[in-house]
Order: C-alpha cells, then structure tokens, then sequence
C-alpha cells in the first residue's frame, strides 16, 4: 500500500517493505522494526525509512543506515543525528 506525503506529494510516496526488519542502535541493540519506507518518485530511491518503536514512529533519513540484509536487518551510523517524528514528514495516517 502506497501512502503519498502531503509535504512532498508529488515527490515521495511511502510504500510497505514485502517482510519486517529489525533496527539497530549504535551499540548494536534493537530500537524497533521498520516495515515501510519513503521512495522518491523521480528516481526510485530511497529517501527515509519508517522506524516504529515501543514509543514512537519517527522517519530516519536513508543515509543514516547501513543495511545487513543477509541478518534483514538496518543498523543506525553513528555521526548521523537527522532522525525526525513522524509529524515532521507531514504524512497522515
């Protein structure tokens, strides 16, 4: 399911990932799952990950992960600090 981000409708549409994958911290703990991210329309990459933890949902800018897909699983980059709410994104739910 496809979800198009008022902020930035015509440039991102968030879409489901096809399985749920773990993020990790900097020290290597789980902080939530991820289960859909942001792509841009233009060129087909992707723009933000959607992080739902025990507490929040915050979106997590894409080059601030690195990616273990043989464990499927993100983990966060250390110098990066651009994780925002939800809210920030302008996306409805």
């Amino acid at each position: 399911m496809a979800e198009k981000h008022s902020a930035q409708a015509s440039q991102t549409t968030r879409m489901r990932l096809p399985q749920t994958w773990q993020m990790l911290g900097l020290h290597g703990q789980v902080v939530g799952k991820v289960e859909s991210c942001g792509i841009d329309m233009h060129t087909g990459r992707i723009k933000y990950l959607v992080l739902e933890t025990p507490w929040q949902t915050l979106t997590i800018p894409w080059q601030t992960v690195c990616v273990e897909s043989s464990q499927g699983r993100f983990q966060l980059r250390g110098k990066h600090r651009q994780i925002r709410s939800k809210g920030a994104q302008g996306s409805s739910s």
